[in-house]
C-alpha cells in the first residue's frame, strides 16, 4: 500500500532524502496525535455504548466531543500527510513533462499550498480571537467555548503551513541541483518556463471571465488548469473557492473560510472515514490480510480454480474490514499474486483477480465512498451500508464464477487440507472474520450507528493486535501515523469541496443545471445515461474521492428531481466508482497491482477487462431491479 501510485503526490523535487529538521518531526508528531486522538474518541464512543447498554441512558457529551475531535483531526494530520506527499493530486500530465518543468510546477503546487493554508491560518486565527473576546459558546448541550475548537484548527493549520513553506524550500533547493539540458523523452513540455506561462495565461483567462461576471465558467476553468498541472485536489478546489467567494462577495466574505472549514470537518458522519481506515489500518499491520486468505484457500484451495476463488472471498472478507479498494488490492494482493502464480495461474489473470476484487472495498460496508456521499446528501450511512450487501454479494459472485472458468485448467489444484488445517486456518483467522460481523450486526441490529461501529471496531483491532502480539506496543506510534494519512488527504478535499459548494450553492449551478435539462424533454433514464457515462470518463482520470465531492452538489439534486430514489442512486455509484479503480488510465488499483507486482501495465490492464464487463452486468443488474440495493435497508425501517 505504500508504493508510489497516482494517489499520491510525487516527490516536491528531485534530491537526495533528507534528515528530519524540527518541522518534519512536528508534522510526525501532529500526525501521531491525531491518530491518537482517534483512538480516544473511539474510547469515548464505547462508553456511550456500554452506558446506554447498562443504564438504559446515554451520555450528553460524547457526541459533541467526538465530532470536536475530528475538525482538530483534519487539520493536525494534514501537515503529515504533506510531508509523507500522500495529498492527492491529478499528476497524467506532470508525468509526461521534462524533469525540469515537473519540478517547477511542483514548486507551483506546493507553493499554492502554502499560500492556501496562510490564508485559512489567518482568518481561523481571527476566528480564534473573536470568539474568545466575545465568550461565544456552541449552541449544544455542553456549551463548549467556541475559541478551543479553533484553537485545534489554529495549530494543526500553523504546522501545515511550516510543512509547507519547508516543501517549497527543498523544492527550489531540488531544483537548483538540476542540469539544465534535459535528455529525457518527455512526451509533452521541456521548457518549464513554457509550461507556466501557459498555466498562467490559463488562470489569466479564468480570472478574465470572473471579472467580467461569467463566475461559473471562471471556477471551471481555474479548477481545471490547476488540476492539470498536478496542484493538490484540495488547494485546487479552496484556491478556486476564495477566488469565487471574492467575486461573489468581496474581500468581505473571506471570514466565512474559518467558519466554512470549521462546519466541513464538525460532521459526526465523516467521523465514521477516519476511524474505519485506522481500524484498517491496525488491522492491516496485524497481518490480517494474510490470515483471512490463508483461510479461504484451506476451505477452497484443492477446487478448481480454488485459489482464484479464495482470492475474491479474501478480498470480499477485508473489504468489509478496512473499506478500501486500496488497501484490498494491495493487501490481499501481496500474498495471493505469488500464491497464484507459483500455482500455475496465468500471470495477467492473477493480476486482474487481486485488481478487480479490490474494487470490493468500497460497495461491501464500511465504505468510505458511501460514508462521504452520506454526509453531502444527508442520506443514512446505515441504509447505504445495507444497501450495498446484496450488490457486493452479487458482483463477488460473478468474480467467483469468472475466477472458476476463466482459471480453466491453468491453475494447479492444491492438496486438500486437512480437517485439523482448516480448524487452524480458521481459528487464526477467526479475529479477522469477527471484525465485519460486529460492524453489520451492530448496525443492522440497531445496537450503534455506523460512526459508533466505527470506535468500536477501532478499539477490536488494537486490542486483539496487541493481545495477540501482532502488533509491538512500540510499533503503535509508527501505526497510528501511517493510519492518518488516507483519512487526513480526504478530510483537507472535503474543507475545500464544501468551501467551492458553498459558492456553487450561491450561483445556484444545480438549479441553472436542472433548469437546462427540463428545456431538454428527454426522459430522465437518458439523462441517467448520460450521467454514467461522464462518471466513467472521469473515473479514467479523477479518484473516486475528488469525483464524488466535486460532482455531487450538483448532481445529487438533478438526480433525486427526476425522481429516482436517492439511496439507489448512492449504490449505483458506488458501482460507478469501482469501475474508476481499473479503468486506465489512472486506475488506482491497477498501478497498486503494478506497483506490488513490478509488472508491466498492460498486463495488468489486460487481466482486469473481463472484470469491467463483469461490473457491467452487476450495474445493469441493480439499475434495472432497483429492490436489489432498497430490499435491505427495507428491513431495517428505512422504507423508499
Amino acid at each position: 500500500m505504500e508504493q508510489q501510485t497516482a494517489e499520491f503526490m510525487e516527490p516536491i523535487a528531485v534530491a537526495p532524502a533528507r534528515p528530519q529538521g524540527i518541522i518534519d518531526r512536528l508534522s510526525t508528531a501532529s500526525g501521531a496525535f491525531a491518530g491518537w486522538l482517534m483512538v480516544l474518541s473511539s474510547i469515548f464512543i464505547g462508553y456511550e455504548i456500554l452506558s446506554r447498554a447498562l443504564f438504559s441512558k446515554g451520555t450528553v457529551w460524547v457526541y459533541d466531543i467526538t465530532t470536536y475531535s475530528l475538525v482538530w483531526f483534519t487539520f493536525l494530520a494534514s501537515g503529515y500527510v504533506l510531508r509523507e506527499k500522500r495529498h492527492l493530486n491529478v499528476d497524467l500530465f506532470v508525468l509526461k513533462c521534462a524533469p525540469r518543468v515537473k519540478a517547477v510546477l511542483d514548486m507551483l503546487a506546493v507553493a499554492l499550498v502554502a499560500v492556501l493554508i496562510g490564508f485559512m491560518l489567518v482568518f481561523s486565527f481571527k476566528a480564534m480571537a473573536h470568539t474568545y473576546s466575545v465568550g461565544e459558546l456552541e449552541p449544544t448541550i455542553i456549551r463548549t467555548p467556541l475559541y478551543m475548537i479553533y484553537a485545534g484548527m489554529v495549530f494543526g493549520l500553523l504546522v501545515f503551513f511550516l510543512q509547507a513553506v519547508r516543501e517549497f524550500i527543498t523544492a527550489l533547493l531540488g531544483f537548483g541541483q538540476l542540469a539544465p539540458a534535459d535528455a529525457s523523452r518527455a512526451l509533452i513540455f521541456r521548457s518549464p518556463w513554457l509550461c507556466l506561462l501557459i498555466f498562467f495565461a490559463g488562470a489569466a483567462a479564468g480570472f478574465y471571465l470572473f471579472a467580467s461576471g461569467w463566475v461559473a465558467a471562471g471556477l471551471f476553468l481555474l479548477l481545471v488548469f490547476m488540476l492539470i498541472a498536478g496542484v493538490p485536489v484540495f488547494t485546487s478546489l479552496g484556491m478556486a473557492a476564495a477566488v469565487g467567494i471574492y467575486f461573489t462577495f468581496g474581500a468581505g466574505g473571506f471570514p466565512q473560510v474559518a467558519q466554512i472549514a470549521y462546519k466541513a470537518t464538525a460532521s459526526n458522519t465523516l467521523l465514521a472515514i477516519p476511524l474505519y481506515i485506522l481500524a484498517g489500518q491496525i488491522l492491516m499491520a496485524g497481518r490480517i490480510g494474510p490470515e483471512l486468505f490463508n483461510f479461504a484457500s484451506a476451505w477452497i484451495g484443492h477446487l478448481r480454480g480454488g485459489y482464484a476463488v479464495a482470492t475474491v472471498l479474501a478480498c470480499g472478507i477485508f473489504a468489509a474490514i478496512s473499506g478500501s479498494s486500496v488497501a484490498t488490492a494491495a493487501t490481499i494482493g501481496t500474498m495471493a499474486i505469488p500464491e497464484m502464480i507459483k500455482r500455475g495461474y496465468k500471470p495477467h489473470f492473477a493480476y486482474g483477480i487481486v485488481a478487480a476484487g479490490g474494487t470490493l472495498g468500497i460497495l461491501i460496508p464500511p465504505s468510505t465512498p458511501m460514508i462521504i456521499y452520506s454526509g453531502v446528501t444527508d442520506e443514512s450511512t446505515g441504509a447505504l451500508f445495507m444497501g450495498g450487501v446484496v450488490p457486493g454479494i452479487i458482483i463477488m459472485v460473478l468474480f467467483a464464477v469468472y475466477a472458476v472458468l476463466g482459471a480453466g485448467k491453468s491453475g494447479s489444484k492444491s492438496p486438500r487440507a486437512s480437517w485439523p488445517q482448516r480448524v487452524a486456518a480458521t481459528r487464526q483467522a477467526f479475529w479477522g472474520l469477527l471484525a465485519p460481523f460486529i460492524v453489520l450486526v451492530g448496525i443492522y441490529m440497531g445496537i450503534f450507528t455506523p460512526t459508533e461501529a466505527a470506535g468500536v471496531v477501532v478499539l477490536y483491532a488494537l486490542v486483539t493486535a496487541l493481545l495477540r502480539k501482532t502488533i509491538r506496543a512500540g510499533d503503535l506510534w509508527k501505526v497510528m501515523a501511517d493510519g492518518v494519512l488516507s483519512s487526513g488527504m480526504i478530510m483537507m478535499i472535503v474543507v475545500g469541496a464544501i468551501m467551492l459548494g458553498m459558492v456553487t450553492t450561491v450561483l445556484q449551478l444545480p438549479e441553472h443545471l436542472l433548469g437546462a435539462v427540463e428545456a431538454m424533454h428527454v426522459s430522465p433514464w437518458v439523462i441517467m445515461a448520460i450521467l454514467f457515462v461522464v462518471y466513467i470518463i472521469l473515473g479514467m482520470f479523477l479518484e473516486v474521492v475528488s469525483i464524488l465531492l466535486i460532482t455531487l452538489p450538483v448532481v445529487y439534486p438533478l438526480v433525486t428531481s427526476l425522481g429516482f430514489d436517492g439511496l439507489w442512486f448512492g449504490i449505483v455509484l458506488v458501482i460507478l466508482m469501482e469501475f474508476a479503480l481499473i479503468t486506465p488510465p489512472v486506475g488506482l488499483n491497477l498501478f497498486t497491482i503494478q506497483g506490488i507486482t513490478r509488472a508491466r501495465l498492460s498486463e495488468v490492464v489486460r487481466g482486469v477487462v473481463p472484470f469491467i464487463v463483469l461490473l457491467a452486468v452487476g450495474l445493469a443488474l441493480v439499475v434495472a431491479y432497483q429492490p436489489l440495493a432498497l430490499w435491505l435497508p427495507g428491513t431495517m425501517g428505512f422504507n423508499r
